[in-house]
């Protein structure tokens, strides 16, 4: 493989596929026109995560290989598995055997869902009026659906603007 094929975060994509992926921050985003996981791009032993991780996989992804998430089930590392596009692209995405444990913390990309439970509802605002008011821990919301003006920060604009598309 050649270096040029690395990408940052530490991710190797060859021809549309991801063949491994060492994500060192909270979010790690399957760059789009990404057709594949490879088997075990996150399973290697050397890799040691950060921190807690939500991986965003794009609405182009049509295959995951046997035992892509392997790692995620022994290291626990990896809290939300997003898919960015609609069940009903899900539906179309082929998934192999060994995944069950991460397919668990599957959830959709629906605009408004803070708090991640795969519906925008009154409880997404409450959820993220709580963090601003260091009631809830801000780790547990979606920052991307929390930080609505995507200024980098969650406060009360955000929750305006969220209440403004409820």
């Amino acid at each position: 493989s050649s270096a040029g094929s690395w990408d940052v975060p530490l991710a190797l994509y060859i021809d549309g596929y991801l063949i491994e992926a060492s994500p060192h921050t909270a979010e790690f985003t399957v760059k789009e026109g990404t057709i594949g996981i490879a088997a075990r791009a996150f399973y290697d032993k050397t890799i040691q995560f950060d921190e807690s991780c939500t991986i965003y996989l794009n609405s182009d992804l049509q295959y995951i290989s046997d035992g892509a998430f392997r790692y995620s089930e022994d290291n626990k590392n990896i809290d939300y598995v997003v898919f960015t596009g609609d069940a009903e692209q899900w539906d179309n995405v082929k998934v192999d055997l060994a995944n069950n444990y991460w397919l668990k913390k599957l959830s959709f990309n629906i605009d408004g869902d803070v708090d991640r439970d795969g519906d925008f509802t009154s409880s997404d605002i409450l959820a993220l009026r709580q963090a601003i008011a260091m009631i809830r821990d801000i780790n547990e919301l979606d920052f991307r659906h929390a930080d609505t003006n995507g200024d980098g920060k969650i406060n009360l604009v955000d929750m305006y603007r969220l209440k403004s598309l409820f």
